[in-house]
């Protein structure tokens, strides 16, 4: 899920610890800001952070 994220905003990510392992199922919509996939993340318990074009996970 998180490289589709990098994908489709023109991301780079960066882990800060080890690659989470969590399972996710569903559908997302491509046009859907970031705002709200940071939430998403977060309200999963995945530490996430924007900053300029590099998203953050812990």
């Amino acid at each position: 899920m998180i490289r589709q994220i990098a994908r489709w905003y023109d991301l780079d990510i960066v882990y800060q610890s080890k690659i989470p392992e969590e399972l996710f199922t569903g559908e997302m919509n491509r046009k859907v800001d970031t705002d709200v996939v940071l939430d998403f993340l977060k309200g999963s318990g995945i530490k996430a952070e924007l900053r300029g074009k590099t998203l953050l996970i812990e």
